[in-house]
């Protein structure tokens, strides 16, 4: 499973917005982070929508972090398509030889799946915020 930039960003700019405590501007994360401000834009948009971030509108605007009890699971889950590992663990259970409740591999995926979904849990965003403070992001 390889994230896509988007989730990279995502959490990046979250982690950004909970070290600042406040509202920063669409052109102060991108000039930081070397992301164009209108994909700033459409992310912190998407990060909005899903209750994570909050916009302020006006001259001194922005967006500021309104949940720090945020995991990696809780924004990769938001911003990835899927997060499952193979299509046979997804909720429809596809597989192309109709095996999914007797196939010992697909019990091997879940059980990696689990282990990857409990380790994302696992990391918070303020963890990350006290981990980062002398670090690049």
């Amino acid at each position: 499973m390889q994230l896509n930039i988007t989730t990279d960003y995502a959490i990046r700019i979250i982690l950004y917005l909970g070290m600042k405590k406040g509202v920063v501007s669409s052109k102060e994360i991108s000039e930081n982070m070397g992301i164009t401000q209108n994909y700033v834009i459409k992310i912190t948009s998407n990060l909005s929508n899903a209750g994570f971030v909050k916009k302020v509108r006006g001259m001194n605007g922005g967006f500021m972090l309104i949940k720090d009890d945020l995991t990696l699971y809780d924004i990769v889950e938001k911003i990835e398509p899927t997060i499952r590992i193979n299509r046979c663990i997804e909720e429809e259970q596809y597989c192309s030889r109709c095996a999914t409740k007797n196939c010992a591999i697909r019990r091997k995926f879940v059980g990696l799946q689990g282990t990857i979904d409990g380790y994302l849990k696992s990391i918070t965003i303020k963890d990350l915020i006290d981990e980062s403070r002398n670090s690049v992001i």
